[in-house]
Order: C-alpha cells, then sequence, then structure tokens
C-alpha cells in the first residue's frame, strides 16, 4: 500500500467503528446477542481472510474491521451489564475484561511486527491476526450466550 492508502484505510476502519458501536445495541434490541456475536465474528474473520486472499479490496476489509472493532467492545459491555448481579459485579467483570484485553492487546502489535520481520511475508503475520480473531469469535460467541434475554 501507498502511504495514501494506508491513511484511508486507518480512516475508513476508525469511522466505521462509530458505526458498530452504535449500530451493535440496536441489533442486540432485535437480534439474540449470540446473533450479533457470530455476525461480527464474521466480519472480523473476513478482514485477515480478505487480506490474504484478495488485499485489493482493502477498503471492504477496512470497512469490516472497523464495524467489527467498534461493535465488539460495545456487545462485550453490553454482556456484561446484562451478566453482572449488582454495579460491583459489573464493575469487577469490567476490570477483568479490560485488564486481560489491553494485556493481550499490548502485546499483538510487537508479536505481529516479529512475525513479519522474521519471515519477511504479510501472510505468516495475517495467519496470527486470523487466529486471535478466530479466539475473539470462539469466546465472544461462547460469552454471549449466557446473557438472559430481555433484562
Amino acid at each position: 500500500m501507498t502511504a495514501a492508502e494506508a491513511g484511508a484505510a486507518s480512516s475508513i476502519f476508525q469511522i466505521l467503528a462509530i458505526v458498530g458501536g452504535l449500530g451493535v445495541p440496536f441489533a442486540a434490541k432485535y437480534l439474540s446477542t449470540t446473533a450479533v456475536a457470530v455476525t461480527l465474528g464474521t466480519l472480523w474473520l473476513a478482514v485477515p481472510i480478505g487480506l490474504l486472499f484478495l488485499p485489493q479490496l482493502w477498503w471492504l476489509w477496512s470497512t469490516s474491521g472497523g464495524i467489527a472493532q467498534g461493535g465488539g467492545i460495545t456487545l462485550i459491555f453490553i454482556a456484561i451489564i446484562k451478566l453482572a448481579r449488582d454495579q460491583a459485579a459489573a464493575g469487577r467483570m469490567s476490570a477483568t475484561v479490560q485488564g486481560l484485553g489491553y494485556c493481550l492487546a499490548a502485546v499483538a502489535p510487537p508479536l505481529v511486527g516479529f512475525v513479519h520481520d522474521s519471515s519477511g511475508s504479510w501472510a505468516p503475520a495475517l495467519l496470527v491476526i486470523l487466529a486471535s480473531v478466530l479466539a475473539f469469535f470462539l469466546s465472544t460467541t461462547l460469552s454471549v450466550r449466557k446473557v438472559p434475554k430481555g433484562r
């Protein structure tokens, strides 16, 4: 990518994260949290798979990833609110999820960079991202199945 394309991809991603963040509460009102999690997981999966096989459609993968990113964090907080018995429990759950999430997120860029630098290719780095997306997809989908309906 050129610097301009990279900037455009990042901008698309960030702008569409707003759409995901605002759209998920609306979707969760009408769909099960499991259906929303599967949808977001599918959008996330499209990013590394798309970049591996159709990198010229980077704008589409930036769109998909942006919606999934904004929507994913929103879905996690919806689940915490609905699963918590009280405000203190919600605070503890939120602290645990955010603490672990941000620790894992801090490791990701250096790890992906190391894999890219070691291999000299983006394909192995994208496979690492694909593995992390699959972990998000499975863990989020399994976690939100326990979210009570109508609460």
